[in-house]
């Protein structure tokens, strides 16, 4: 059905600030009216009272908008990214146009290309056990429909307290998440702040501003080191005395080795931090925000045919799993004071877009229109004369429905 699906939420909302605004022009009424008969000296009352009466009556109206106008100065953003990873192969796979899929999958392969040390956590201590060999599973399923019917179930889990710690994967998962996040917001920035090399309001903050930050993001550390400083890199620039003009913001090797100049171009006095969500903490003069990536251990829900169509992989041979990116900001009550300026900070209004659609599983299948794709994929289908589930399932003939584990829950 279309239309506001809000609508009663949104009508009791309309309600609420009705009533507020009633109440706030009654009291103001009151009060101005009181404060007039000081002059005429129409009341009975001494002045000092009403003066005193009408004086607070003004201060609270004057402090129930303020209060509305405080509480939009915090705001959240979230985005319910997927992760498509593959059980047997212990891997992610990119999505094509989803760049969060296909900026982890590049960010994980350079790790893998260049660091044994760090990418061992990802194959000693997977998200997921991983699974037997594709051979032997379809082996095992064409005996299992020989012999017994197939289900389907869906389980509701619990968290294990008993074994509360995630895998060592997880970490790692995080970590290239964030850097994925940084460099979208380093590719924002650098985009907004394109003609702004010679303001002394804006300053480019690189790696030596962040050194506490680089110590807690392996990933971050390991890709922005300078080529000079990675053997990776020693045959991209074999005579180190002939560089390339200009510099090198961005490197990428056949063999996945990736180099990303970290640069995030903010106003000045701005300080990066480490955040205690495992993200990154940005606070400026007028606005203090924080970024981060958290694993949720939660299956996400894809259909068979965008696993089939799109992905190009059958359904039981990939494990979509969330991720939470998250988004909180809150501008600072006293730069309210000042009108000048905010031209600066007006990328984060295009950049919480920009978050949601590069990072919001859901947001990318509408921008792909995948909820008109599916059907017409359906209706071709069909009138070829097969139907949809033979159609999808002709990747794996005689499979057998596994049912689908759900209890990867993990406290963070």
């Amino acid at each position: 059905m279309k239309g506001n699906n809000d609508s009663i939420d949104r009508i009791l909302a309309e309600k609420k600030d009705l009533i507020r605004l009633f109440l706030i022009a009654a009291i103001l009424g009151f009060s101005v009216g009181g404060l007039a008969g000081l002059f005429v000296d129409q009341s009975n009352l001494p002045q000092w009272s009403i003066f005193v009466i009408c004086g607070s009556l003004l201060l609270l109206s004057l402090a129930l908008l303020t209060k509305d106008l405080v509480s939009t100065l915090a705001f959240e953003e979230v985005a319910d990214a997927v992760v498509f990873f593959d059980p047997y192969a212990n891997e992610v796979l990119p999505v094509e146009g989803y760049t969060f899929a296909e900026g982890l999958h590049r960010t994980l392969r350079a790790v893998r290309a260049e660091s044994k040390a760090i990418y061992g956590d990802w194959e000693k201590d997977p998200l997921i056990s991983p699974k037997e060999s594709r051979t032997n599973a379809e082996e095992a399923d064409q005996s299992a429909v020989q012999s017994e019917p197939s289900y389907f179930a869906v389980v509701k889990t619990t968290i294990n307290h008993e074994n509360p710690q995630p895998p060592k994967s997880v970490r790692l998962l995080e970590e290239a998440t964030t850097f994925v996040l940084i460099e979208e917001l380093s590719f924002h920035l650098s985009s907004y702040f394109n003609d702004a090399d010679e303001d002394s309001f804006v300053k480019e903050y690189g790696r030596d501003d962040i050194p506490a930050f680089l110590l807690k993001n392996r990933v971050l550390n390991l890709l922005s080191t300078p080529i000079e400083q990675r053997d990776i890199f020693l045959s991209a620039y074999p005579n180190s005395k002939d560089p390339p003009d200009g510099e090198i913001y961005s490197l990428r090797g056949s063999d996945g080795a990736i180099f990303s100049r970290f640069d995030l171009v903010l106003p000045t006095g701005t300080t990066i931090q480490h955040s205690d969500r495992g993200g990154v903490r940005i606070e400026t003069k007028r606005l203090a925000l924080e970024l981060s990536a958290v694993y949720t251990g939660f299956h996400s829900v894809i259909s068979r045919s965008f696993a089939a169509n799109y992905l190009g992989v059958d359904f039981e041979d990939v494990s979509p799993l969330k991720i939470a990116v998250t988004l909180k900001g809150r501008v600072k009550p006293m730069s309210l004071l000042t009108s000048s300026g905010w031209q600066y900070y007006k990328w984060l209004d295009s950049f919480r877009q920009r978050l949601r659609a590069s990072f919001d599983f859901s947001t990318f299948q509408e921008d792909i229109h995948w909820d008109v794709i599916e059907p017409l994929l359906f209706s071709m289908r069909r009138t070829k004369g097969a139907s949809p589930s033979k159609a999808i399932s002709e990747r794996r003939p005689n499979s057998k429905r596994r049912v689908r584990s759900t209890h990867h829950n993990i406290k963070t």
